[in-house]
């Protein structure tokens, strides 16, 4: 309601009142509330959000005190994304300088520095539960730093690592990470005065002027583009890109930019990966209930069993399977009454989709890691039950929430239509808010007979 408010919506007054009153109350309800630092630091953070006529509380102030105070919890038990709140709150009201400096550098020793620049790893007592990632914890660092009014020597090996971290698509991979990284950007970018940079940026390549472009006020927030075609790319020989700016103005200038290289491999010639996942896909004849011989190909009109195998060597979060069908199928949907239900009843007796089964592993869940000794030896498959399915056209997508250590199996059923040679994309199984921990197959070609 805050950020909408703040966004220059109208948001009746008596609904942040009655709001932040419900999230105070709910907190004293809890058993032993005090004790459990990481909601009281969450809840006394979007307390101090509203401005006093929205009934903001004070109430939790000895709170904060005591554990900003509580040097063991600052240096070593508190989350990440807790510490980073704790700053924040600290940032507001009457609280001593010296305790939101003190949580903010234990933050800032939580930094690490690589090629990617400098960002906060996720910790054991990382807050999973609301989405805590790397990208949001550097962000937050970011944003406390801007609040703090606080010029840090690693400032701009954290923006670049934030800046690398975008997805394809121009995102951080996840909505929570992208408001994160957005709210700490758009902030920094406000207190810097990146709205009012005057300066020319010109592209080198390999010495020689490629591109100029020319940034003030009425063109700051326009993207500027410079394609360099792959024909351009002498094979055996180092190119160099440089950049060089002549600032217009006493600002400092600061600019951004993304370098990506797009190119396209046959099909046939992507391999499979095993990033913290194992993946495996096939087809089988809709009579090899066993599934003992993959099939690459089919006539119109059959129907064939597709068999998804992925095995997690440790407990994963928020796991997204999509597996792709060849152009020339279609996934067989068993909500729709035209089915021919008679093949999920097929499934059903065989303890297919749908039935839970035993677990795979006795004590596996307990300790999140497959165990040693079952490396090198056949292992058993549970069935992969999911939170949610959907059925598109083109893929099929599947969700977990939690998904225990072990080996799991998922089978659906697709019919052939169209004849030809298509392409099978890789199906990929990641973690969405850690998509570095991700298992693809190999792509492949379907072929399709009348």
């Amino acid at each position: 309601l805050e950020d909408i408010r703040a966004a220059g919506y109208a948001v009746d007054a008596s609904m942040m009142t009655r709001a932040s009153s419900f999230v105070g109350s709910e907190l004293r309800a809890i058993p032993n509330w005090q004790n459990d630092r990481d909601l009281v630091v969450l809840t006394a953070y979007t307390q101090g959000r509203l401005a006093h006529g929205f009934g903001r509380s004070e109430s939790l102030a000895p709170n904060i005190v005591e554990i900003a105070s509580n040097r063991k919890f600052v240096r070593e038990d508190a989350s990440n994304l807790s510490l980073a709140y704790l700053v924040l709150t600290l940032s507001s009201g009457s609280y001593s300088p010296d305790l939101r400096d003190g949580a903010l550098t234990a933050l800032e020793n939580r930094l690490t520095v690589d090629g990617r620049g400098a960002f906060i790893r996720v910790a054991d007592k990382a807050l999973y539960d609301i989405y805590e990632t790397p990208i949001k914890d550097t962000a937050l660092l970011l944003e406390a730093w801007t609040v703090a009014r606080k010029d840090h020597v690693l400032t701009d090996k954290v923006l670049r690592y934030l800046m690398r971290s975008r997805s394809k698509d121009g995102s951080w991979g996840s909505t929570a990470n992208s408001l994160a990284v957005l709210r700490a950007l758009s902030g920094y970018s406000v207190w810097k005065r990146e709205a009012d940079s005057n300066f020319t940026l010109a592209i080198l390549l390999d010495g020689e002027l490629a591109q100029s472009f020319t940034f003030d006020r009425s063109t700051n927030e326009t993207v500027r583009e410079w394609v360099l075609p792959v024909s351009r790319i002498e094979q055996g020989k180092l190119h160099t890109l440089q950049f060089s700016k002549e600032n217009l103005n006493a600002l400092p200038n600061t600019f951004y930019y993304d370098m990506s290289l797009t190119y396209f491999l046959p099909i046939t010639s992507i391999g499979s990966r095993d990033e913290g996942f194992s993946v495996r896909r096939a087809f089988y004849r809709f009579d090899d209930k066993e599934g003992t011989a993959p099939v690459t190909d089919a006539t119109v009109g059959e129907v064939m069993r597709g068999k998804i195998v992925l095995t997690v060597p440790k407990e994963r979060r928020l796991v997204a399977v999509e597996s792709f069908i060849p152009a020339g199928v279609e996934l067989v949907n068993f909500k729709l009454s035209t089915e021919d239900q008679s093949l999920r009843d097929d499934k059903a007796n065989r303890g297919g989709l749908g039935r839970k089964s035993g677990g795979l592993f006795a004590g596996v869940g307990a300790s999140k890691e497959l165990p040693d000794d079952a490396y090198g030896i056949p292992l058993r498959h549970d069935e992969l039950i999911v939170d949610a399915e959907e059925s598109h056209d083109d893929r099929l997508f599947l969700f977990r929430e939690l998904l225990p250590a072990g080996v799991y199996e998922y089978e659906f059923i697709v019919r052939a239509l169209v004849p030809g040679t298509f392409h099978v994309l890789p199906t990929v199984a990641s973690e969405m808010y850690f998509p570095e921990n991700f298992g693809r197959t190999a792509g492949t070609e379907f072929s399709i007979h009348d």
